[in-house]
């Protein structure tokens, strides 16, 4: 799984590339454009925003092929700071192998890329700003590729460097997100620090937001188990991290997953979810609830596909499923009418 925000809404344009259903939020061409306002010329700023979009979605589809050949079924989102490869979870994409061989091919893909782009004679080593229009997006793709690709190497999570350095270390998972978060704290603090020398301001608010996000991902994974159990009032990314781990039931899977849906943190309610079916649970709500969230993060294959699941294990309130507010996303997707067809 890639980058950093995926997007709560169910707005943006919608397409399917490779048989790999993509989500492109606003919010990504908003904040690309932003970055891009300083190039001055509209032309420039353009195709900044669109070699921009066209990398992000190269760098996910690595993940998405890589998670296909582990035999999980991807789906693309870009929005807000970048972009969210998501898939049901399995035996076969949990290890440590693939784990690791997915987290990685997003990068890959970037720099491969941006070198094939160099080798064939695009301009190296920042943007051409001067450049004529042609050489001006060739410059943007080599330094996005390239770039990007390399900065989202960096040891940080949820960055690939981190996901990829989590994969790697000894122990249990909870120990491994505790380790890996540290070194992210660390390598953090110090990116942040050398952004703020050199007067890079943006990558410094950004670095610095994900080394928090670290520090408390660290702390929280190191309290006692008892005080961050599934079933405890603590922090809910350790109750996930807990679950994924194998303590708790699927009493505490609901509660966790109640309370994360409540607080609008739809991507951590999801990935609770899939952890209680991932573990053989068989309460049709935990494939409902997941549904929920998964439509609530505009990800409507993916609900679609759990709420198929939901059927399996014995849900049948179509009427409920109509007055769903959370599924109105669903309501133009192919399958939402057989899916609340009265049986």
């Amino acid at each position: 799984m890639s980058s950093l925000i995926p997007s709560r809404s169910a707005g943006g344009l919608r397409f399917t590339l490779f048989g790999v259903p993509v989500t492109i939020g606003l919010s990504v061409v908003l904040l690309l454009a932003f970055l891009g306002f300083p190039l001055g010329d509209p032309l420039r700023v353009v195709l900044w925003v669109g070699i921009g979009i066209l990398s992000i979605l190269l760098h996910e589809l690595g993940h998405a092929v890589a998670a296909r050949a582990a035999g999980a079924t991807p789906e693309i989102a870009l929005a807000g700071l970048g972009g969210a490869t998501t898939y049901r979870s399995s035996t076969r994409t949990e290890s440590r192998g693939w784990s690791l061989a997915i987290g990685l091919a997003g990068p890959a893909v970037g720099i491969v890329l941006g070198l094939a782009a160099v080798a064939l004679g695009a301009p190296c080593c920042g943007v051409a700003v001067d450049a004529a229009p042609g050489e001006f997006a060739l410059s943007v793709f080599v330094f996005v590729s390239l770039v990007w690709s390399v900065l989202n190497l960096l040891p940080i999570l949820p960055l690939d460097g981190g996901q990829a350095l989590a994969s790697l270390l000894p122990g249990e998972p909870r120990q491994r997100q505790a380790r890996a978060a540290g070194v992210g704290a660390v390598v953090g603090t110090v990116v942040t620090v050398v952004a703020v020398m050199g007067r890079a301001m943006f990558a410094a608010i950004i670095v610095g937001l994900l080394t928090w996000q670290n520090i408390q991902t660290w702390r929280a994974a190191r309290r006692p188990r008892q005080d961050a159990g599934p079933g405890a009032p603590g922090d809910l990314k350790a109750a996930r991290d807990a679950l994924a781990a194998g303590h708790g039931d699927e009493t505490d899977a609901a509660e966790v997953q109640r309370r994360a849906y409540a607080e609008g943190r739809y991507q951590l309610a999801a990935e609770v979810g899939e952890i209680a079916l991932l573990r053989g649970a068989t309460a049709p709500r935990f494939a409902y609830d997941t549904a929920r969230a998964w439509a609530q993060l505009g990800m409507t294959d993916r609900a679609v596909a759990t709420l198929e699941r939901a059927f399996e294990l014995g849900f049948d309130d179509r009427e409920q499923l109509r007055e769903e507010p959370a599924f109105g996303p669903l309501h133009d997707h192919p399958r939402w009418n057989e899916l609340t067809r009265a049986s």
